[in-house]
């Protein structure tokens, strides 16, 4: 017999609940935020600078040009000061010029994207050299092995040539939300930075994890319902922010981009569907208010669809991940104004 009741049990796994809603919303925001304007361009050996987008401009490319077309387009400044396009179905070019006129000796700066989920990312640049344009690629839609650095982060090599100026190119294309946020450094830098903010990852994802262990033993001993709910919200947490930032492509799915993008999709669904259904479930729903009851279900079922089409979608799933926001935001709402009527209601 638990020493705690019952019902500050349920007070508590509600508390948590709404804790890892925080959370999700907190990373949604961090990786969707809006760019600001950066103030440093010059290349520094031991630290990661941010290419001043006053310095960037960009093309829209609504035909598919190729792009011996694409460089004798007009390239504009960039709108609003950001590298910020929402949902395209356009193909965004970005230049810019660099020069590595204080590090002649130093070939290990990359450019670092700044956006992981980004479907088809490609670097141009020319080589005096070889008197030839270069390209590179990455993005999630390309496995991991041939990428420059096989890390969830979306990177390239920058083939500086001497103190001459190097004129690069950048195309993205994207079913998720067009946004970057160009930063350069040395590899080792990068790397190192990017070493510290998987530990974070790695703490929130055994945390996570913690809570789903306890809450299923928890479970197994008062077989209350709630606590099921609550245990497969989690599960799908787990696996809808694994995809959000990128460690879907990195720990998932390597070699199976397809697998890691529409995943995203379907775990959103999932995931939307699964918070109504512990609300519902928790608050005991129906008990209060049947036009909130219809409500969750016309969600969760819009949820379902969403899913459906996720699945059978396959490589265009990325298409419908903004009707997966828009349902988020309603499933958000719809849970907190379904916890503050019935909790006026006189739910305990």
């Amino acid at each position: 017999m638990s020493l705690i009741p019952l019902h500050l049990m349920k007070h508590l796994l509600y508390m948590k609940f709404t804790f890892i809603v925080l959370i999700i919303f907190l990373l949604i925001s961090n990786l969707f935020a809006q760019q600001l304007p950066y103030n440093h361009t010059v290349l520094d050996k031991d630290s990661i600078i941010k290419i001043d987008v006053s310095r960037v401009s960009h093309f829209k490319d609504n035909t598919n040009l190729s792009f011996d077309q694409i460089i004798k387009q007009k390239f504009d400044v960039l709108p609003k000061g950001r590298v910020n396009f929402g949902y395209t179905k356009a193909t965004v070019w970005l230049k810019f010029d660099a020069k590595n006129i204080y590090y002649p000796n130093i070939s290990d700066f990359i450019l670092d994207i700044g956006t992981p989920t980004l479907d088809f990312v490609s670097l141009y640049s020319f080589s005096q050299k070889q008197n030839k344009w270069i390209v590179s690629h990455s993005g999630d839609f390309l496995p991991f092995s041939d990428r420059d650095l096989a890390i969830r982060k979306l990177v390239f090599l920058l083939p500086f040539e001497s103190d001459s100026t190097t004129t690069f190119y950048v195309s993205i294309r994207s079913g998720s939300s067009i946004m970057a946020n160009l930063q350069v450094g040395r590899e080792r830098i990068v790397l190192i930075k990017n070493m510290g903010v998987e530990m974070g990852y790695a703490f929130f994802y055994g945390m996570l994890g913690v809570m789903f262990f306890y809450n299923l033993f928890v479970y197994l001993v008062l077989r209350d319902k709630s606590y099921f709910f609550y245990l497969i919200n989690l599960f799908f947490t787990i696996l809808f922010v694994m995809a959000l930032v990128g460690h879907a492509s990195s720990f998932l799915f390597p070699n199976n981009p397809l697998w890691a993008n529409f995943i995203l999709v379907v775990m959103g669904g999932l995931l939307n569907a699964s918070s109504l259904a512990f609300t519902y479930v928790f608050l005991d729903v129906n008990k209060y208010s049947k036009f909130l009851s219809y409500c969750m279900f016309v969600v969760i079922f819009l949820a379902s669809v969403l899913v459906f089409l996720g699945v059978s979608l396959g490589i265009q799933a990325m298409q419908i991940l903004v009707y997966v926001n828009l349902l988020a935001l309603i499933s958000s709402v719809l849970n907190i104004s379904t916890s503050i009527f019935c909790t006026v209601k006189g739910n305990p």
